[in-house]
Parts: structure tokens; C-alpha cells; sequence
């Protein structure tokens, strides 16, 4: 045990024995004072005074002169003196060292022999270290892998090392490129890529490119585990899920905060889960449980595979059914999510049916095939200006931070459409050439100084139109604010989209970004909307990917997708 300095499966049990020991101590200290229960103390939570009080954890709350008067009543003292061990505002730490800058004689300064060190490599470590990684070149008939190693992801060559050996077996090769222009020319000839623990998110030209390997028919594996050892400190400074999501809610998942744990049914330790229910699925055949080493949940409307009922999340603090894969197609491709890496490698690859869960994703990987989407050979170069008679009602499927719920959209008459989503309803008022002059929503109108002009219809590849205006935001009539917008769309293509109702529509594939800044009583707020949307000239917008990023001192990013589930023509 050369590289951790113990077995890596015993020490889940270690730590179980541990905690145990913890709150055998804390019960025997407490005795007939303890309120709380076994479960309540496993979880090792941080208590407010009069919530440690109420449980049985501490018997008053006070001040620290009540603390030492209380000492010096117990201890039978009539006069005393009080003596501070350090001096106030003295940590006590004497320097900070990391394994870069320690040496033996700063060790034995710190902590005189006998000492004993664990010295731990995580993911970061191998990445950035000298070690030569393993290039598996056997043929290219099974099939070409890539590792995307571009955006800081937190993942190496040992972490992805059995499934490396299992794909092999079926002449399947693998690379690992850490520059994403190599990686994008690289995709040309690729099967397969896997993005795992990103700390960088992805930008639009980048999210499109992956888009379009996947609809071609490329497999895209995304990985996220919430470890310590796979985010980092360049992880926690980009919020842990929000690199990743940037690419997983392209295609409609999101990989949630925290981790799943359970306190009925683990591995060792409450935070290894066992999971037993999986939808039909190649991915799953021959298996009966995996365990996984502390994972993220994983939402999608094509979740695959489930903690048992009464798992609890440590962000949402509740127990509940939380899916830990996904795996859905797109295009002519399949998208595939796991939120945990850990069980992936030795040895924790060897419990349960984890390692038939690794082959059977070797097979899934190695019978990837590329092949263009089947785009009906249309000799239209152009779209008309859709003509939707009043009346009309359109129903599309919106997906927002990977959450899926309906949005009608309906016009009212040739000067007014009305769109309903759950949170509200948004009316947009038109000019007589089509430009929008404004909108309002709960309580907010806008009103544009120069209306936003519709696309310059007939649409052609390669057409570009810009606008700009200022406008005025008014709240419930009383307050006023005055921002300024400016957007450039271009026709990038035209592409043949399938709406959810089976139905084909021939559509300009329109690129777009809108910058949009305003000032509310003293907080300046940018909006910055980029993406794209498909529009025909049957229907109107058949399709629409926007991602849209508020900077107001801090950054927020929301991505939204529409997609044309059903119609009603009016008239």
C-alpha cells in the first residue's frame, strides 16, 4: 500500500468505527442530559448555543466570565486568579507549509519524532505533475476517446485507469488533450469525449462544437464528483457545479449541489451509498448494485439511476429519491452523466457490481458511431417571413437550469402576444412593421425608445442585422430606471428541426447576443443573453438555447431551452 499507506476499502470502516467511538464518548459524557438522538449526533453538525442546549449538548448558555465562574464554583475555589495560556489575537499557528515547501528538519521542529505523515496526491497533483501519461495505441477500429484536460478538470489517467484497460480490450484508444483548439480539431475523428470535473466553464462556440459532435452521433460522458479531491480550491472558487452545468445543460442535465448520504444502508460510511434501481438499459444489464463514493445528484428528465428512497442530499437536508446518472440521445448521439468518479477506480471499482457497471460503459463507448444527422435534402437557401394569424397557440417545452415545465405562447392580435410560463405572464407589444416597442410583466413595463426590429426577412445564410436603444423600466407605476440594450444576430445555417410532436421544420439557424445594462437605485446590473434560436417560416421559433449571465458584483448564470411541442393555428 505504497501510494495511500493503508487499504483505501478499510478505511470507510475505520472512519465508522470513528465516528462510532465519537458518539459513544459524547453519550457517555452527556448521560441522562442528552436529547439527541444517534442519528442527530453521526451527522457531526455545528450547533447555535440554544440549539445545542435544547438537545442536551451543553447545559447553559452564558458568557465567558459565567463559564469561568461556573469552573471556579465546581472546583470548589473562593479566590482564583485567571491566567490566558496565549495572548489574545496569538493563533497559536506558527507559518503555513504545503508539501512544496517543508523539509525533514521543519517536520521534526513541528512535531518531534515519533510522527507518522500521510502524504496525499490528489487529481490536481497527477494533472500538473511530470508523470507521462499512457496513450493506448492498439488500432483505431474500436473507436477513439478523448479526455478534455482544457478547462482545469480535476481528472487524470489514474483516475480513469480501469476503464482505460477495459477499453483496450475492444482496440479502443484514448488521449488526453489539454488544449481545447487541439481538442476541437481532435473531435474530427473522435467516438467519444469525456468532460469530468471541470473548474472552467465552457463559452458558446465551445458548448456547440461539443453539441454538434454529440448530434453527429459521438457519445459525450460527463463526470462530477463532489469530493474535495476532484473540485479543488480553483473548483470552489467557481461555485463546484457551475463549470460543469455550463456544458450539461446544453443537453437538458444538471448536476446538483452537495452529496447524497444515507443512514440506514451504506458502505462503510453513511456518505458511500448503495444503488439498486436503474431503468432498462444496455449500461445496466447484469447488475444488481453499485456503490458509489460520495456522488452529486443528478437531474434530467432522462434519469437512469436511483439511490433507494430515503437517501438524503446534503444541500436540500431531506430524504428522497435522488437520481445519480442520466443518459438520453441527442441527435444522432448519446449523452451519458455520472456523479461520482471515485467508483470508477481501484479498488473501490471491485465492490458490488461496480466493475461490471465499468464494462458494460466500454461496450456502450466502443459501439459509438459517427454519422451525420439525416438532414432532408431541402434546395430552399432562404426563410420567408412566417404568418401566424391571430389567435394562434403555441406550446413549447422550456428546460431552465436543467428543470423541465410548459410555455404557451399566444397571439393576442397583430399588435400583442401573450406568453404564459408558471412563475407569470409576459405581454410584448408590436409596431406596425413588427419591431417591439415594449413588454410588461408582473408589475414591470418597458418601453424602448426605438423599437427592436423583427429579423430582415427573407433570412439568408450569412445575413446580419444589428440594433441598439436605450429604454425606460417602470415599477407598479411609481419608480422609473433607464437602461440601454444592443444586440447583433447573424444566420449562421439552416438545419431541419423535429419539434416534440414528430412534426419537421426547415429553419434559419439564427446566432445572437444582446447586452443589456441598467441601473436599479444604484446597483448596476448587465445582462449578457447569447446563443441561438431556429425559426421557420411555417411556425415562427421552432427551437431556442440562450444562456444568460447577470453581473451585479457577483456572477449568475441561467441557461434556458425551448423546443416547439405543439400547435394551434388561429383564424
Amino acid at each position: 500500500y505504497k501510494h495511500t499507506g493503508f487499504r483505501r476499502l478499510l478505511f470507510f470502516y475505520n472512519l465508522s468505527h470513528a465516528l462510532d467511538a465519537f458518539i459513544g464518548a459524547v453519550e457517555e459524557g452527556r448521560g441522562s442530559r442528552l436529547r439527541a438522538s444517534r442519528a442527530e449526533l453521526s451527522r457531526g453538525l455545528t450547533y447555535l448555543g440554544v440549539e445545542a442546549v435544547r438537545l442536551g449538548l451543553a447545559d447553559e448558555v452564558g458568557s465567558l466570565q459565567r463559564a469561568i465562574e461556573e469552573a471556579a464554583r465546581r472546583a470548589g475555589l473562593a479566590s482564583y486568579e485567571v491566567v490566558e495560556l496565549l495572548p489574545r489575537g496569538h493563533s497559536g499557528v506558527r507559518g503555513y507549509y504545503s508539501w512544496g515547501n517543508l523539509t525533514l528538519d521543519k517536520l521534526e521542529e513541528l512535531h518531534p519524532p515519533p510522527a507518522l505523515y500521510y502524504i496525499y496526491l490528489g487529481a490536481e497533483g497527477i494533472v500538473r505533475s511530470h508523470v507521462r501519461r499512457p496513450s493506448i495505441n492498439v488500432t483505431r477500429a474500436g473507436g477513439r476517446v478523448l479526455v478534455d484536460l482544457s478547462h482545469g478538470n480535476m481528472i487524470s489517467w489514474w483516475d480513469l485507469d480501469t476503464l482505460i484497460a477495459e477499453l483496450a480490450q475492444l482496440n479502443v484508444t484514448v488521449g488526453f488533450v489539454d488544449e481545447w483548439g487541439r481538442l476541437e480539431e481532435e473531435l474530427a475523428n473522435a467516438t467519444c469525449l469525456i468532460v469530468a470535473s471541470p473548474t472552467e466553464p465552457y463559452r458558446e462556440g465551445e458548448r456547440r462544437r461539443i453539441r454538434d459532435f454529440v448530434e453527429e452521433g459521438g457519445l459525450l460522458l460527463l463526470l462530477f464528483d463532489p469530493s474535495f479531491e476532484y473540485i479543488g480550491q480553483r473548483g470552489l472558487a467557481a461555485y463546484v457545479t457551475a463549470p460543469i452545468n455550463t456544458l450539461a445543460m446544453e443537453f437538458g442535465v444538471y448536476f446538483a449541489k452537495g452529496f447524497l448520504y444515507s443512514e440506514e444502508e451504506f458502505y462503510g460510511i453513511y456518505r458511500n451509498i448503495y444503488v439498486k434501481d436503474f431503468v432498462n438499459h444496455s449500461l445496466f444489464e447484469g447488475i444488481n448494485s453499485v456503490v458509489m463514493f460520495t456522488a452529486a445528484p443528478v437531474k434530467s428528465r432522462w434519469e437512469a439511476a436511483w439511490a433507494p428512497n430515503g437517501t438524503y442530499s446534503s444541500a436540500a437536508e431531506k430524504p428522497g429519491r435522488y437520481a445519480v446518472m442520466a443518459i438520453g440521445e441527442w441527435g444522432n448521439g448519446t449523452v451519458l452523466a455520472i456523479g461520482d468518479v471515485t467508483f470508477l477506480k481501484e479498488p473501490y471499482c471491485h465492490v458490488a457490481d461496480n466493475y461490471r457497471f465499468i464494462a458494460n460503459l466500454a461496450a456502450l463507448i466502443a459501439s459509438a458511431s459517427r454519422r451525420p444527422l439525416n438532414i432532408s435534402a431541402v434546395s430552399i437557401g432562404q426563410v420567408e417571413e412566417p404568418q401566424i394569424p391571430v389567435g394562434t397557440v403555441k406550446t413549447y417545452v422550456e428546460r431552465v437550469d436543467g428543470e423541465e415545465r410548459l410555455v404557451r405562447w399566444v397571439k393576442v392580435s397583430e399588435s400583442e402576444v401573450r406568453v404564459e410560463r408558471p412563475e407569470g405572464v409576459t405581454h410584448y407589444y408590436y409596431d406596425e412593421e413588427g419591431g417591439l416597442v415594449g413588454w410588461e410583466a408582473d408589475g414591470l413595463r418597458c418601453t424602448y425608445e426605438k423599437p427592436l426590429p423583427k429579423p430582415p426577412y427573407p433570412l439568408t445564410r450569412g445575413e446580419v442585422w444589428r440594433y441598439s436603444t436605450s429604454y425606460v423600466l417602470t415599477r407598479e407605476e411609481e419608480e422609473e430606471f433607464e437602461g440601454e440594450l444592443e444586440g447583433v444576430e447573424r444566420v449562421e445555417d439552416f438545419e431541419v428541426i423535429k419539434a416534440l410532436d414528430g412534426k419537421s421544420y426547415f429553419c434559419a439557424r439564427v446566432a445572437v447576443r444582446v447586452t443589456d445594462k441598467v441601473c436599479l437605485g444604484g446597483l448596476n446590473l448587465t445582462t449578457i443573453v447569447e446563443g441561438r434560436y431556429w425559426v421557420s417560416s411555417e411556425v415562427g421559433t421552432v427551437k431556442q438555447e440562450l444562456t444568460y449571465t447577470y453581473y451585479d458584483g457577483g456572477i449568475r448564470v441561467i441557461t434556458r431551452s425551448l423546443l416547439l411541442k405543439s400547435v394551434t393555428r388561429g383564424g
